[in-house]
């Protein structure tokens, strides 16, 4: 099982796919031990363009190699909206006009926006903020995770232009 989860990206399983809408994660959940029989719920979030058939087929291959047994209990396709659609450049002209930047449109990991029709996760993370925690801390979804109160102040303004505008476009 160490082994298999030796980074977050896969290649334990013989699966580091990526391309341009990201890069494959999978993350090792809860272990659980019921009547002797061990099983772990593990996370994977996949590359629009790789395809799942392969995935599985790789996993449990490694699976198999350990004496394991593999279920897919759900597989969730990731989705990705291309960076020229209407949509996401209103979203990206509307963010760098408030701001004053020249952001471009990047897909950060998979998120659970999938799950919802025509859903685009649009978030305030700017990969030119100056980190103010030393190495090793405020990383996301850790307990110290960082965030600048600025960051919160501008998401606000540019979440509000960006609802007003699309509820104009849905009259």
């Amino acid at each position: 099982i160490s082994d298999s989860f030796e980074d977050y990206y896969g290649s334990g399983f013989n699966s580091d796919f990526r391309d341009d809408t990201g890069r494959l994660t999978i993350c090792g959940g809860m272990i659980n031990i019921t009547n002797g029989i061990l099983t772990e719920r593990i996370d994977i979030r996949y590359p629009v363009t790789t395809k799942s058939e392969v995935l599985a087929r790789n996993i449990d291959a490694r699976c198999k190699e350990g004496g394991f047994k593999m279920e897919i209990l759900y597989d969730d396709p990731p989705f990705s909206w291309p960076k020229d659609s209407p949509v996401i450049r209103m979203l990206n002209d509307t963010c760098n006009e408030i701001l004053g930047k020249n952001y471009e449109p990047y897909v950060m990991g998979f998120t659970y926006a999938r799950k919802l029709k025509n859903a685009v996760a649009y978030g305030p993370g700017q990969k030119d903020w100056v980190k103010r925690m030393p190495a090793g801390f405020g990383a996301a979804h850790q307990p110290d995770e960082y965030f600048p109160i600025q960051g919160l102040k501008d998401a606000v303004t540019v979440y509000a232009t960006v609802i007003r505008k699309l509820d104009a476009d849905r009259k």
